[in-house]
């Protein structure tokens, strides 16, 4: 599996390696969706440094933000962080957050991208 959870008792820590298709990107997301504390969570960090390849579908990612709209409703305040230096990673995570608001009328989880695990951090204030 290209994907590692570090779990913790206020956030996710995800790490990426290799190629990531579209079923393994829906079950690390569904993965944290079953966290017996999501509503407690407070972050979510996705780091894809280490990522060769994003093999996720248009609509395999529309499938991933309409199960986090649900999930907005459960918990609105965890803030996300994404972490590549590739071009691809974030023109996908500009299409999952086109899918969420429009299925979330506007309504997001602060979310931002970075080159780093230090600005990442510094970010979230961890």
């Amino acid at each position: 599996m290209p994907y590692k959870l570090k779990v913790g008792s206020l956030g996710v820590y995800c790490t990426v390696s290799g190629d990531l298709t579209g079923v393994e990107f829906m079950q690390f997301n569904n993965d944290i969706a079953c966290l017996k504390h999501f509503t407690k969570l407070e972050y979510q960090i996705f780091n894809f440094l280490n990522a060769n390849k994003l093999l996720a579908t248009s609509g395999e990612i529309k499938k991933v933000a309409i199960q986090d709209v649900e999930l907005y409703k459960i918990n609105p305040n965890i803030r996300i962080a994404i972490i590549s230096g590739k071009l691809i990673t974030k023109g996908l995570a500009n299409v999952y957050k086109a899918y969420f608001d429009v299925y979330n009328e506007g309504k997001s989880w602060e979310t931002k991208v970075f080159e780093s695990n230090k600005e990442a951090y510094k970010w979230l204030n961890l």
